[in-house]
């Protein structure tokens, strides 16, 4: 924030946390019509916005006397405080808009101004490029320095850089690195669409001689080396890395200058002598080339850079967080299992890469190889001893990728530090050859590497198992998202599998801030959409294979959308993707005979397996199919389109009929072979019919109970259905049963064998080898929705948390609980102790929020609520009398309030049955 505002005790309102695009102050917005969001804040209850008047301008002195000269939205009666679109004047390219808000209450009781913020225009449109794309002329320059010189006459008010190096850059002004960014930009289908950052470089420029200097990776651009490895053919999309920038630079008199990619830039090799995204990078330190990022470097021996033509997709601004170093570790051990070969441990599973410090002659090179899992605990994990085995890494899950970083010393006096600049990892351990004399554990560091998406979500109870479960979905999730959401991050694969993404986007919204993210990746489904309607089963489409994906897996492309709607309150997502999501819907109906789906992959990986052997596909497919042509009738409802609305609410319909017909057995109300998957899912989709949901249940946990002595069955489709439809249906202490298993196969069960992050395969190595066995997963990850949504009983009760439902579920010898999210609204807490017949039960309620608070009565009777200590609820009467609460009801398990904003603290007492 740029500017403050003083707020006095009296005021009931503040305006906080604004952002424009889902994002704090950005540069680049390439949205004609940005959109505003803000959170309010107050100490007291019950309060709510009633409207509004967001003013822009284009300076801060332009808002001073609550004026602008951009647009001023006057006072509008409005109760939206997320995704306002501007309606001003035309925003103009590159320029640097400033901004604020106030609102009023439910008295009409104005707010002070917010703090002012800004957000900077891209490039918007094409013709506003000058430049051309070069690259090197020698093709087999792995990582090519790319620079140039240029000077500047007067006084520098504003400077921006707009770059897109792919497939990855590091830029430099002036010998300083611009950016904390790593690996980027974002990943997508080059054919499509291709992502340019832009940085204010304002005060890296200087009067006088200046220079900018560009490194440049393959990434998944242009690696040949991926191509030869991969176990499918790999889109090529050139064959060397390739770049296009723009300075523009305004003077204090008003005039402008720009320095452009063109011919006349220098080109040479540089230390990175080979990079890959799968196998690493390899740097020597006696190439490097001092100074070359600076003003005054002697280029005369470097080359002329090549004009090269454009990938091909459009120019787009990267709108997502950038990836970058979020957290070092360090190393918990250090082993030397045979002389000369160290084996850090860094007792976490994670991404990103080594740092290395190493003092040592010229020429002597250091070899990095990076691992999950060592060779005895391999034993271990498949049950074999591991008397006897070296203690070295396995690098079995890494498949062919060689995931290794190997450092070449300069010989320079003191220490010299190395980390990868091009490359990532999943890994536990590093092991290291080569390295001059006997390391110890300040001699290497972890560089945790993801997406930098915002934690905004946390959970604790008061059972240590569940707490390290929620540890290991975190970490999986994060170790999975760079700037698309992968499958896993170790071996020649990391790729945006669409059926990972989907079963574990509301886990990722519950912990993370993932609307700028998902914001972008449906962009990627969107342009992956083939001429038919179907889109792949990955998306970017990196592997030139499953480019028609399968139903379970294409499925992520409304349900995500839909999500974005339910969390965020985002309609402009489903005005977007609307026409595409439809003729998906469209295209799946095709494939369907009389309504049902024969064909797709299933409930992947269930124990023991890789596919489904219970005959559920067809039930999963058909059950998406249900779904998908539900959510298009609910788009369409929001986005007023009633004609659309009423023919896929008649095509669910129909859909509903052919799947009883076709798997219902109406005398044993079984689905299917009555697996868990076959009868959880239709459960989970609503398609049971409501005269047989409690037969198809008892059916269920029948089959949990006693055929699988209470142990979940099922893959990672069938999983997410009984996350679901468990504690839905009554059944939540079942669920934590399942929950808390250690025994195979179970989440449980991984942690038993040491696992910080969740596995592909309910077993890891236990039955299978590593043809397809990460240690570093998510798709599993939806058990986290039962914490966050049933222990703690959080869930949007309607779009963009508007409505927040807490309905906590006390379950198996759980004392407590609780978890917190911070929503578009702000944050959303829910904490709960029980004490015998007593329990406490504190929430948090977001100001322009209301709230349905459902407190367990625990089995007791003569039930008495106190809030703050004073009585709201006795003898089955609501009682009145505390600011903020409404009313209340009884229910069958609950007391429910009526709650406006703020925090409570309910406390539940009463006699137990006899």
């Amino acid at each position: 924030m740029i500017g403050s505002t003083c707020v006095s005790t009296a005021q009931k309102l503040t305006v906080t946390n604004l952002r424009c695009e889902y994002l704090e102050a950005p540069l680049g917005i390439d949205a004609l019509q940005p959109r505003f969001s803000w959170i309010l804040e107050s100490p007291e209850r019950g309060m709510s916005q009633t409207a509004y008047q967001v003013i822009v301008a284009s300076s801060e002195k332009a808002l001073e006397g609550d004026r602008a000269d951009r647009w001023d939205s006057g006072k509008v009666e409005s109760d939206e405080s997320v995704n306002v679109v501007y309606e001003g004047s035309p925003l103009e390219s590159g320029e640097t808009y400033f901004w604020r808000v106030r609102v009023w209450d439910q008295d009409s009781t104005a707010s002070p101004w917010s703090a002012v913020t800004t957000f900077q225009m891209g490039l918007l449109e094409a013709s506003e490029w000058e430049g051309t794309w070069i690259a090197a002329a020698d093709g087999n320059i792995s990582a090519p320095l790319l620079r140039k010189e240029f000077s500047l006459d007067k006084k520098i008010v504003q400077a921006h850089a707009y770059i897109c190096g792919l497939g990855y850059y590091e830029l430099y002004i002036n010998g300083e690195k611009i950016g904390d960014h790593v690996l980027d930009p974002g990943t997508t289908d080059y054919r499509k669409r291709v992502l340019y950052v832009t940085y204010d470089i304002t005060d890296f420029l200087q009067i006088g001689e200046n220079a900018v200097g560009v490194m440049l990776g393959d990434g998944w651009f242009s690696s040949t080396e991926m191509v030869e490895q991969s176990p499918v053919p790999l889109r090529l999309y050139a064959d060397r890395p390739q770049l296009l920038l723009q300075l523009n630079v305004k003077y204090a008199n008003g005039a402008t200058a720009s320095v452009v990619t063109d011919e006349g830039w220098k080109v040479s090799r540089g230390p990175i002598t080979s990079n890959g995204i799968w196998n690493g990078e390899s740097y020597d330190a006696r190439l490097e080339q001092p100074g070359w990022k600076a003003p005054g470097f002697d280029d005369s021996a470097w080359d002329n850079a090549s004009v090269v033509d454009a990938p091909g997709g459009w120019l787009d601004s990267q709108l997502l967080p950038p990836i970058r170093v979020n957290k070092t570790l360090k190393p918990v051990a250090l082993t030397e299992p045979e002389p000369g070969v160290y084996v850090f441990d860094f007792g976490q599973n994670l991404t990103g890469w080594p740092r290395l410090r190493v003092s040592g002659p010229a020429g002597t090179e250091v070899v990095l190889r990076t691992a999950e899992i060592t060779r005895p605990e391999m034993a271990r994990m498949k049950g074999e001893s591991d008397e006897g085995v070296l203690g070295t890494i396995d690098p079995s899950p890494n498949r062919s990728a060689k995931a290794q970083d190997s450092y070449i010393l300069a010989g320079k006096a003191g220490t010299e530090i190395y980390e990868p600049h091009f490359t990532y990892h999943g890994f536990r351990y590093v092991q290291m050859e080569g390295f001059p004399g006997k390391p110890t554990l300040d001699n290497l560091e972890a560089r945790v590497v993801h997406s930098a998406v915002e934690p905004v979500g946390d959970f604790y109870c008061s059972n240590e198992l569940i707490n390290q479960i929620h540890h290991n979905t975190v970490w999986g999730q994060l170790s999975n998202l760079f700037s698309m959401p992968t499958d896993c991050p170790q071996r020649d694969e990391r790729l945006g599998w669409m059926g990972d993404a989907h079963l574990s986007a509301e886990e990722a919204m519950y912990n993370f801030d993932m609307a700028a993210f998902y914001t972008k990746w449906l962009q990627d489904i969107k342009d992956a959409q083939l001429g038919n309607g179907a889109v792949p089963d990955l998306t970017p489409p990196h592997w030139m294979v499953f480019e028609t994906g399968t139903p379970a897996w294409q499925v992520a492309y409304p349900l995500i959308t839909w999500d974005m709607y339910r969390y965020y309150g985002d309609t402009r997502i489903l005005e977007i993707h609307y026409p595409s999501v439809k003729k998906w819907v469209d295209y799946y109906g095709v494939t369907a005979k009389d309504y049902i789906v024969e064909w797709g992959r299933g409930d992947w990986v269930p124990p023991k397996l890789t596919e489904p052997d219970d005959g559920s596909l067809p039930i999963t497919s058909t059950g998406y199919y249900y779904h998908s042509a539900r959510i298009v009738a609910w788009m369409a409802e929001v986005l007023g389109k009633a004609e659309d609305a009423q023919s896929y609410t008649n095509l669910a319909v129909k859909i509903k009929k052919a799947f009883n017909a076709r798997f219902l057995n109406p005398e044993t109300n079984q689905y299917g072979t009555g697996s868990q998957t076959s009868n959880a899912f239709p459960l989970y989709l609503g398609l049971v019919p409501e005269d047989r949901e409690t037969a198809v249940i008892e059916n269920l946990v029948r089959n949990i109970v006693t055929e699988h002595d209470t142990h979940l069955w099922a893959g990672i489709i069938g999983t997410k259905a009984l996350v679901e439809v468990l504690p839905a249906q009554g059944q939540e202490q079942l669920m934590y049963q399942l929950t808390v298993q250690t025994t195979y196969p179970s989440w449980g069960y991984m942690i038993s064998h040491d696992a910080t992050t969740l596995w592909e395969r309910w077993g890891g190595y236990k039955y299978f080898n590593a043809g397809m066995n990460s240690l570093n997963h998510i798709m599993f990850g939806s058990v986290d929705e039962f914490f966050y949504g049933d222990i703690a009983g959080i869930r949007p009760a309607s779009p963009g948390y508007q409505l927040v439902s807490i309905k906590p579920q006390i379950v198996g010898d759980l004392e407590n609980a609780r978890a917190e999210t911070q929503t578009v609204r702000g944050l959303v807490s829910s904490s709960w102790a029980k004490d015998g017949s007593t329990l406490t039960l504190e929430v948090i309620i977001p100001v322009n929020s209301r709230g349905k608070v459902s407190i367990p009565k625990l089995d007791l009777e003569e039930v008495i609520v106190k809030e703050g200590g004073k009585v709201v609820w006795e003898e089955g009467t609501y009682k009145g009398g505390v600011a903020g609460i409404g009313g209340a009801e009884e229910s069958e398990g609950y007391i429910t309030f009526e709650a406006g904003s703020g925090a409570y603290s309910f406390q539940l007492k009463g006699t137990p049955a006899e």
